[in-house]
């Protein structure tokens, strides 16, 4: 499995609680993380990686991840596992975060948890919510995961979703600011078995810069379960 991480991030007037519980031991100056209780049932629909750049990783690693934050908004930052293991978590205190640049969440180091535990490296995931509510649609600063370089320029975005029911089909486009048809259209067939990972693949190079839309529909295999809309935003940079 590709190494995809998974991110959210959280300004300083914003209180960090997250979506998890979190341990006394869990605290880590900059960030909460360890391994949280197995969770009694996972939510409609999470996107659990959006990124644009993963650098491969080994142990006592001393991650960052560097985002762009186009204005002022709420950040909340989250890394968590694709596939349901251990149930290891990783949440970003709350920074302060400058708009209309590049800003960096440092250290995230591997030793103190992900080494510890054995957390499986190429099942963590990363995405940057720039909103509060992180199971509905919003904007999305992709997140670029790196330890030595980053060149903060896309060829690739990666993005990871998870439904709690299973889909006979996933649907998904992007479309350019200004644009009357979308850059990117994509159908992927099923079955995709409930609480499991799936991938779209977005080829950066066929985006126009600025402001972009994600959609992504969710059809289930079952005529009980809910239909999935979402629809993001992100700022793409060439």
């Amino acid at each position: 499995m590709r190494a995809v991480l998974l991110l959210l991030v959280a300004t300083a007037s914003t209180q960090v609680g997250g979506p998890w519980k979190w341990d006394p031991s869990a605290d880590r100056v900059n960030r909460f993380e360890g391994l949280v209780s197995v969770e009694s049932a996972n939510p409609e629909f999470e996107l659990l990686s959006f990124t644009g750049g993963v650098e491969k990783f080994g142990p006592g690693t001393q991650l960052k991840v560097a985002f762009y934050l186009p204005q002022t908004s709420p950040v909340v930052l989250l890394a968590q596992e694709l596939q349901a293991d251990k149930y290891y978590r990783m949440e970003a205190k709350p920074a302060s975060w400058k708009a209309a640049t590049w800003n960096t969440f440092e250290p995230w180091d591997t030793s103190a948890v992900i080494d510890a535990k054995q957390v499986d490296r190429d099942n963590i995931g990363v995405v940057v919510h720039l909103s509060q509510d992180v199971l509905a649609s919003g904007p999305i600063a992709p997140a670029f995961v790196y330890h030595t370089a980053t060149t903060h320029r896309a060829t690739k975005y990666t993005v990871v979703v998870r439904a709690r029911s299973t889909m006979a089909r996933v649907s998904y486009t992007v479309t350019g600011p200004g644009a009357s048809a979308p850059a990117v259209d994509q159908t992927l067939p099923g079955d995709f078995i409930r609480d499991t990972p799936i991938t779209l693949d977005i080829d950066a190079t066929k985006l126009a810069a600025g402001t972009n839309v994600l959609a992504i529909t969710c059809l289930p295999t079952s005529a009980s379960a809910t239909k999935i809309e979402r629809r993001y935003t992100f700022e793409h940079q060439r």
